[in-house]
This record gives structure tokens, sequence and C-alpha cells, in this order.
């Protein structure tokens, strides 16, 4: 009798396990230092960026603007989870307290509202049970559910990011492109004019010196178009290169919020419902 109390006061204190709400946790160190060197580095050398910014400036304000959202949604993600960590922390506190209907319909509510990524029918239904329950309580079947379901909402708010990143190296290569077409265009009108400009003037040197002026005044124009190219595929690929690196920091403090989750659900299966144990209760053994 004295082992089987200590096994449910043992079984109690698994339960009341707290989810780790630190801010910290999930804006990460690692994010945060990766923000500020950024800033920093931007500020240093922000007389070049501007400089390169201007070759294209819807193309590479179309990069900085995606590097943007891009860097919002990362903290943003990781945001939510921390919001999901203290609602079900919320419920554990609901279960130290006589649980009503009211309690459990106003966890619905607010988990449907404001948890999206939690918000599942199992949850739901668990959670809708706590008054009959006297807590909150899970069968081995809902818990893998809810981990599976949950897991692969948080890779896909993940994968968003990552799919910010990529678009990044693609308008790089635009840039690139798009500079090249400007460079190859440019050269051949430059090479036309001055070809054509020398035979006019064949045999004196002087033309021939006012030639060759005109046309290193006529590759300026190759070269802007070089400017464009290189200026795209550098803020494209860094921002790629910043965008994984930041991510790969939030992916972290997820799957630390995953693992969390998992020990947290799992240590709301009780070892059998409380009412098929009071159903078998009642039960008469035949004699």
């Amino acid at each position: 009798m004295l082992s089987f109390k200590k096994s449910q006061d043992a079984s109690s204190s698994k339960i009341h396990h707290r989810v780790d709400t630190s801010i910290f946790s999930y804006w990460t160190p690692g994010m945060l230092i990766l923000m500020v060197v950024a800033i920093v580095l931007i500020a240093i050398v922000h007389e070049a960026v501007i400089t390169n910014f201007k070759t294209n400036i819807p193309l590479n304000g179309l990069i900085f603007f995606v590097i943007i959202i891009a860097c919002f949604k990362a903290f943003k993600n990781n945001y939510t989870l921390r919001k999901m960590a203290l609602f079900v922390n919320v419920i554990d506190r609901v279960e130290d307290t006589d649980i009503t209907e009211a309690d459990t319909e106003q966890l619905s509510k607010r988990l449907k509202s404001q948890y999206g990524l939690l918000d599942m029918h199992n949850m739901q239904v668990a959670i809708g049970k706590m008054h009959e329950h006297g807590r909150f309580t899970l069968n081995d079947k809902d818990a893998m559910l809810i981990k599976s379901k949950l897991g692969g909402r948080v890779r896909g708010e993940r994968n968003v990011v990552a799919y910010f990143a990529g678009i990044l190296v693609m308008l790089g290569l635009i840039g690139t492109f798009w500079g090249l077409l400007l460079t190859i265009a440019a050269v051949g009108d430059a090479m036309g004019e001055v070809t054509k400009s020398m035979m006019q003037t064949e045999g004196a040197e002087t033309d021939a010196m006012a030639n060759m002026a005109e046309f290193i005044g006529s590759i300026s124009a190759p070269l802007q178009g070089m400017g464009v190219a290189f200026s795209s595929s550098l803020f494209g690929l860094t921002g790629s290169l910043f965008l994984s690196v930041l991510n790969f920091f939030g992916g972290h403090a997820q799957n630390r919020f995953m693992e969390d989750m998992a020990r947290w659900l799992d240590l709301h299966i009780p070892s059998m419902n409380p009412a098929l144990a009071k159903k078998t209760k009642e039960m008469k053994v035949p004699e």
C-alpha cells in the first residue's frame, strides 16, 4: 500500500512538469548576436552598401524587403512557441484547482483563437474532458497524434524561412543574368559605334586617339551592367546565408520546445483512464 502511494506521488510530481517559457530560450543568444553583428557590419560599410544598392534599386529593394520579412518570420515563429508554452503551463495551473466546465470552455476558446499550431481535435477533446477527469489526460494514441501534428506544423513554419532563403538566391541569379544581358548589349553597341567611327576616319592619328577615347567612354554602360549583376548577387547570396544561419539557431530552440512538449504530453498519459478505472471497480467478479 505504501509503495503504491509513493508511485502516485511520483506520478503527480511528473505531471506538474513545466514547459520552459524563458524568452531567451526561444529568442536564443545565437539569434540575437547574429542580428547585432549584421547591423554593426551594415553600419560600418553602409556607404558601399548604398552605392551598390543604387545600381538596381527595384531588384535590390525587393531583396532587402524579403530579408526583413524573413527575419520577422523567424522571430515570430519562436515567439509563437513561447506563447504555447505559456498556455500549457496555464493548463497545469488549472489542474491545481477545482476544474469546472466553464474553465474547460475558456481554455478551449483560447486554444482555438490564439494557438493555431496546437489547435487540433485531440487537444480540444482532452481539454473538454478536464472537468470530468479532474485533470488533463491523454491516451497513447492522442499524445502520439498531437506530437506528430505539432511537429509537422512547427517544421512547416520553419521551412517558410528556408523558402525565403532560397528565394534570395533566385533573386541574386536574376540580378546576375539581368546585369550580364545589359553588359552584352552595351558592349555590342559600343563596339559597333567605335568600329563605324574608325572606318570613317581611318589613317588619322588624332582621329584614332579620339576613337579610343570614344570607346573608353562607351564602355561605361557595360560596366554599369556588371554593377547590377554583382550587387544583386552579393545581396542575394549574403541574405540567403544570413537567413540560413538565423534559421539554424532558431531551429535549435524549436527542437528543444518539441522535446519539452513531448515530455509534457507523455507525463499526462495516466496508467489507466479514470473513467475506466471507476467502471472496473464497480464490476463484480464472478464467483
